[in-house]
């Protein structure tokens, strides 16, 4: 299951409520999944509307103020499959513990993070035997290709860099 945000509050009488989203959601699938519990029930979407990063639904099964008040506050998920259809999902994001092979060093590390800077985002490395953390810009000058299937990244960074 992939979060997506938490049902913040009640929005009027007909039983809406209010979706508060952590990450960039483009659309809602025709069902969404609550946690209660510990247990992902589905609920399907009957009207949405949103408003600003929020998004103002209807359930098919809620119909009242009180039954849209036992939902506040628990995390709202979508499946995987509808993660890269229904959100937009950031270039760090997918490639978090990537091996980073440099062409003539060899594999110098793994990808922790991208972070954004003024100038370009840059890759947040770790190299396996030390918890210390270096840079290197995500430019395509340094960074050659992105293996997605084997969840690789080839470089050629600057001699000093690592």
């Amino acid at each position: 299951m992939f979060s997506i945000g938490v049902i913040s509050c009640v929005h009027g009488y007909d039983g809406a409520v209010v979706l508060r989203t952590y990450v960039d959601v483009k659309e809602l699938p025709e069902f969404i999944f609550i946690d209660m519990d510990s247990t992902f029930i589905p609920f399907k979407v009957n009207k949405v509307s949103s408003k600003g990063n929020n998004f103002i639904i209807n359930f098919d099964d809620i119909t009242n103020r009180a039954e849209a008040a036992e939902i506040i506050k628990h995390k709202v998920f979508i499946s995987e499959e509808n993660a890269e259809k229904f959100v937009k999902i950031e270039e760090g994001v997918k490639i978090k513990g990537f091996k980073i092979i440099d062409k003539n060093l060899g594999e110098i590390g793994v990808v922790v993070d991208v972070e954004e800077y003024p100038a370009q985002d840059c890759i947040v490395a770790k190299k396996e035997d030390s918890e210390k953390t270096f840079l290197i810009p995500y430019v395509d000058a340094i960074v050659l290709d992105v293996d997605f299937e084997k969840k690789i990244i080839e470089t050629d960074v600057p001699i000093g860099l690592v």
